[in-house]
């Protein structure tokens, strides 16, 4: 059985680094609060031998360069590298719906495997590209913060109009199930550029979220980002996408309007 020893989040970079020397140890498991707080515990003599021939699982959260970086530094001591991302709050860890996202080395990946597995039994290996799994836990966080600025703004206005929090969950409900399968349709449009059919055009979607806008303003309350949004839509429009479905605003994401 391969042994993996873990670096936690509040330990003292002494303890880290005591850890880490363990030789007996086949690889080691990375949490801390920063890609820079893990280089100030790895990037040094003695860290960089004991790693040698071990696997390094990084599960600190950080950009897709900080996951190109830090393989290219592992791989130069001879090591394996595996970047992952947590979807889980700490409490969860282990939980049956608790998710992890790793890519990297094959071979690291799958030493690490069966303890990986114990802390996140749904756990997505993106591939090679140690860079994946941080850009997929990006789009996650994304999507949810999206999400949950909606929310907020909908709280606010129910709030601002005496509708509770129990009418608007009645209503909305069934509407984030639609929402769902309305995205999924979305991402297969964007997958397949096929962006011109639409029962809804981005100029309709758009006028939707200027009443938004002026539904805040009326009632006193921050518009900034769906302002924002409206305004990215206003741009979408004279892009040429007026008549297109609102997946469309996908082409001036890529930056290619």
């Amino acid at each position: 059985t391969s042994h993996f020893s873990g670096v936690p989040c509040r330990a003292t970079c002494k303890l880290h680094q005591s850890l880490i020397l363990e030789r007996s140890l086949a690889g080691i498991i990375v949490c801390v609060g920063s890609f820079d707080i893990t280089n100030e515990i790895l990037k040094n003599d003695a860290c960089k031998a004991a790693l040698k021939d071990k696997t390094l699982v990084q599960l600190t959260s950080g950009t897709a360069r900080d996951a190109r970086e830090m393989s290219e530094w592992v791989n130069e001591v001879g090591a394996r590298y595996v970047d992952g991302g947590i979807e889980s709050y700490p409490d969860g860890i282990g939980d049956p719906d608790s998710m992890f996202m790793v890519a990297g080395n094959e071979q690291g990946f799958k030493q690490a495997e069966p303890i990986l597995r114990a802390m996140a039994p749904i756990l997505h290996y993106l591939g090679d590209d140690p860079a994946r799994a941080g850009a997929m836990y990006s789009a996650m966080i994304s999507g949810s913060m999206g999400f949950i600025f909606g929310v907020m703004h909908a709280i606010a206005i129910c709030e601002a109009n005496g509708i509770t929090m129990g009418h608007y969950l009645d209503v909305v409900g069934p509407v984030f199930e639609t929402d769902t399968n309305l995205v999924k349709k979305m991402a297969e449009k964007c997958a397949n550029d096929s962006l011109e059919e639409t029962e809804a055009y981005l100029s309709v979607w758009n006028e939707t979220l200027a009443s938004v806008v002026e539904t805040l303003k009326d009632n006193k309350l921050n518009s900034e980002v769906p302002a924002l949004m409206h305004d990215f839509l206003n741009r979408a429009e004279q892009a040429g996408y007026a008549n297109h479905d609102l997946a469309a605003m996908i082409r001036m994401i890529r930056g290619k309007d």
